[in-house]
């Protein structure tokens, strides 16, 4: 076959486009692109094709789909991820999706993509053995993936069950010209560590994992979120040693990794604090001042660094539970007992709806704002008036314990007098019994005998246990 008489855009590394441009092609495969008259001097296609005015260019690729989701189109638009996903999608899924759901939304999808121009797609869903019998059926490549998730869906209801089809529809496959088969661990807020380490074992000696968000489209997400390159890379640094541990265990062991996404990717710990009882500071300038002097010293292990937004309420974001934790009593020690402070963490997803303003929205900030609501309501509370602290997620084992750990903190800080409080401030500064004592003009043993009486080295070795929990 010849293509002639087209706008042909090679995509090439001169990136060459050929007017008027010819394509000829033998069976599957493109042998020769040049100008016009030179391919009629080397080529006689059984079948020309007079493409004037028209482009010529290498067919697209699809690199994040889920296929059959197409029948649920305006099912549900403009929602945060998490509202869209738990109220509709999921339970959609549950009452519709099966083998014929999956063929039928597949040739719609294929339909449209070649009529879009797209030849390759990446995708993950459930039967997935189905959308690649569809998709080779249509002449499309497919890079596909087997949905593994931790909860019941259409296909598996275990994770287990889904790691089973993972590797049939991988046997099943291997080898195809046109499909890719892989298997697809669903998302970091969907999967736990001992499902992931299973689905490494089953891709073993693959080509491929695939994972919901490669990293461009990670990238193309961050960014979109309101992610600026500084913070990415802030994340990025997080995550590169995990990444290059989980790549090394997997080549150890025969494989390849083309996409490793979730299996490293931490969603950042949203922080949120404001000053107790601000209206009635006396002057309310200094204790801003102050508070931003505080706010600027935590920033150097933070994701976002927190930052005033409206009236006294202060936002920002860290790697790990374990460094929110550690930077709300860093900030709450720093002002006291000058002001008082209390705070939210949540952990999951932030979208910044306006990065100006600082305006932010997604399940990690709606957890933190329920975090300092509860917290507030508590502090009401005849037992609970010396909480300070709180942390939500709906998809973590260690909830309570944390919390748990947070009210005996909290309870103990806030039973402490000016002078242990400066006291617990050495201490986790690192600075030595002796040095605090010289500063405070008494004896080195009274310094030890309030560290004893008020819990002080406990607060110490308490915090150095919170700071490591992920």
């Amino acid at each position: 076959m010849v293509i002639t008489n087209g706008i042909v855009v090679t995509a090439d590394t001169g990136s060459r486009v050929i007017t008027p441009g010819a394509v000829a092609i033998d069976g599957a495969d493109i042998v020769a692109v040049d100008g016009v008259e030179a391919i009629r001097r080397q080529f006689r296609g059984r079948e020309t094709i007079d493409a004037g005015g028209q482009v010529v260019m290498p067919g697209l690729v699809n690199t994040h789909t889920h296929a059959p989701m197409v029948l649920f189109r305006g099912l549900a638009d403009d929602l945060a991820l998490e509202e869209w996903l738990t109220k509709y999608i999921f339970p959609a899924e549950a009452k519709t999706v099966s083998p014929e759901f999956v063929r039928a939304g597949t040739r719609l999808a294929a339909l449209e993509m070649i009529e879009s121009g797209t030849t390759t797609y990446a995708d993950m869903y459930y039967f997935e053995e189905e959308i690649a019998k569809e998709t080779k059926g249509a002449g499309l490549r497919g890079v596909l993936g087997q949905t593994v998730i931790q909860f019941p869906v259409p296909d598996a209801k275990t994770p287990a069950d889904a790691l089973a089809r993972a590797e049939t529809f991988i046997n099943m496959f291997k080898g195809d010209p046109l499909i890719t088969p892989a298997v697809a661990p669903h998302a970091m807020y969907t999967l736990d560590g001992p499902t992931l380490s299973p689905a490494l074992e089953v891709q073993k000696g693959q080509a491929v994992v695939y994972a919901d968000a490669p990293m461009h489209t990670r990238l193309r997400k961050l960014i979109a979120a309101g992610f600026t390159p500084r913070m990415i890379a802030r994340l990025d640094e997080q995550v590169r040693t995990r990444t290059d541990e989980i790549l090394d265990a997997v080549e150890a062991r025969g494989g390849e990794v083309d996409f490793v996404r979730d299996v490293a990717y931490q969603l950042p710990m949203q922080l949120i604090g404001d000053i107790v009882g601000s209206r009635r500071v006396a002057d309310r300038s200094a204790a801003h001042r102050a508070m931003n002097r505080a706010l600027r010293d935590v920033a150097a292990d933070a994701i976002d660094p927190p930052a005033f937004t409206v009236g006294d309420e202060f936002q920002g974001s860290y790697p790990t539970v374990g460094a929110a934790i550690g930077a709300a009593l860093s900030l709450r020690l720093a002002v006291a007992p000058g002001l008082d402070v209390r705070f939210g963490i949540g952990w999951g997803a932030v979208t910044m709806l306006d990065a100006k303003a600082r305006i932010q929205d997604g399940p990690g900030w709606w957890a933190a704002r329920e975090a300092i609501e509860w917290t507030a309501s508590a502090q009401r509370q005849p037992a609970l008036t010396m909480v300070r602290t709180s942390f939500r997620s709906g998809d973590r084992s260690d909830v309570d314990a944390i919390n748990a750990a947070l009210l005996c903190r909290d309870h103990l800080i806030g039973s402490l007098d000016d002078r242990s409080l400066r006291i617990l401030k050495g201490l986790l500064s690192d600075h030595t019994k002796k040095a605090i004592a010289a500063a405070e003009r008494i004896s080195a043993s009274a310094v030890s005998q309030r560290a004893g009486r008020d819990g002080l080295d406990l607060l110490v070795r308490a915090s150095q246990y919170l700071r490591s929990v992920r």
